[in-house]
């Protein structure tokens, strides 16, 4: 007991030998031993401490040298130290399990949340697949629609042209027959029109049925009245005006609107007569002229003159020229009232102003009056006749409408 409390004694006042050196006294390297053994458990363990309990002290006795059973504070201290080993060691593994199970709650929290967004864009997809495939039903169905309507016109159109032999070529003399009929009376093109007759009869020519032998004839007579239309030369007389538009200034005026200068003798001589004479001849002279100035004499019994100077010999030729381009344009655009108007308004200014002796200007009023009486709209033929004729023909090879369908009025529309 007294060398247990050597050995803590010695364990506690360690640090003050190690300043201040004492003596060593019997029995002191077994303390020494002690104590060291107890700071080698301390700092190194069970092991530590039996091999610093093993050495002996330098110097001391060798009957000091014999093992001296442990004591007991040294296994408490022991003991300690493996169960605060052992807390730790348990510490870090609850640690370890802790970290483990929440790094294995959170990756369930991810894959669940993955899991949820796949499910998510799944149900996406199936519902654009379900959107697609009801708008392929409606596609599918719209195109059998259309199919069966083309399929339906397909069928009436091979009904009005006629499957049967020659049906086709009827129907485009029908087509031309008609479109000469339009041109007729839109465009009055009696050239267009005769063309188009002529093309229609050659199409039912080329048929050689006999059954068709009255629609060639409707077609002839179509021809012949076409042919027997009088065709003016519209392009010849709108050149011809405007050959006589060019020659208008070569015209002469008439006697009573030509420029006559003043003889200046006579009025010259006069004047300076009164004012080289006395001076109640310059007075009365002057009176004369104020009078003269002030009282304007007009013949009542003559037509009323257009507001043009007479001696301004450009507006007259200029506004003969402005009626003669009036009376083309309307020829070129087949208005033949206008055009009738216009040459009848220049022949009238023609006569008024120019010379009627000139024979320049008789030549001119000559061609001015023939031009008035070429006719411009001539009577036109009917061609419902031949129409008729043709869809008659028609409804007999179709089989489906009676074969006297009402002819058009006027065009064959």
């Amino acid at each position: 007991m007294v060398e247990e409390r050597k050995g803590e004694d010695g364990a506690e006042a360690g640090p003050a030998r190690a300043e201040a050196p004492v003596e060593p006294e019997p029995g002191a390297p077994q303390a020494a031993a002690g104590e060291g053994a107890a700071a080698g458990a301390g700092a190194e363990g069970s092991g530590a401490e039996a091999a610093a309990g093993a050495q002996p002290a330098a110097g001391a006795p060798e009957e000091a040298a014999a093992p001296a059973p442990p004591p007991p504070a040294r296994s408490a201290r022991a003991a300690l130290a493996f169960a605060v080993l052992a807390l730790l060691v348990a510490l870090g593994a609850a640690a370890a399990g802790g970290w483990y199970a929440w790094r294995e709650t959170r990756l369930e929290a991810e894959r669940a949340g993955r899991t949820a967004a796949l499910a998510a864009r799944i149900e996406a997809l199936e519902g654009r697949e379900a959107a697609l495939a009801r708008r392929l039903d409606e596609a599918l169905a719209a195109a059998a629609r259309e199919r069966a309507a083309l399929r339906e016109a397909l069928e009436a159109l091979a009904r009005r042209a006629g499957r049967r032999a020659g049906g086709w070529r009827l129907a485009e003399a029908e087509h031309l027959v008609r479109m000469a009929a339009l041109r007729l009376r839109l465009a009055r093109d009696v050239e267009g029109a005769l063309a188009a007759v002529e093309e229609a009869d050659a199409a039912v020519r080329e048929l050689a049925d006999p059954a068709l032998i009255p629609v060639r004839e409707a077609l002839a007579r179509a021809r012949a009245a076409l042919a027997a239309v009088p065709r003016p030369d519209v392009e010849g007389m709108a050149l011809e005006l405007a050959a006589l538009a060019e020659r208008v200034e070569s015209l002469p005026l008439a006697p009573a609107y030509r420029r006559a200068a003043p003889p200046p003798a006579a009025g010259g001589g006069e004047e300076a007569g009164a004012e080289e004479g006395p001076a109640w001849r310059r007075a009365l002279a002057r009176a004369w002229q104020a009078l003269r100035s002030l009282v304007v004499v007009r013949r009542a019994d003559r037509p009323v003159q257009p507001l043009l100077a007479p001696d301004e010999q450009y507006f007259l030729v200029l506004n003969l020229r402005l009626k003669l381009d009036a009376a083309r344009l309307a020829l070129l655009e087949g208005r033949e009232g206008a055009f009738r108007a216009a040459l009848a308004d220049a022949r009238r200014w023609l006569g008024t102003y120019f010379d009627p002796e000139d024979a320049a200007v008789a030549a001119m009023d000559a061609g001015l009056a023939r031009l008035a009486g070429a006719r411009l709209s001539p009577p036109l033929p009917d061609l419902s006749e031949a129409l008729e004729r043709i869809r008659a023909a028609l409804a007999a090879r179709e089989g489906g409408r009676p074969a006297g369908a009402p002819p058009a009025a006027g065009a064959g529309t």
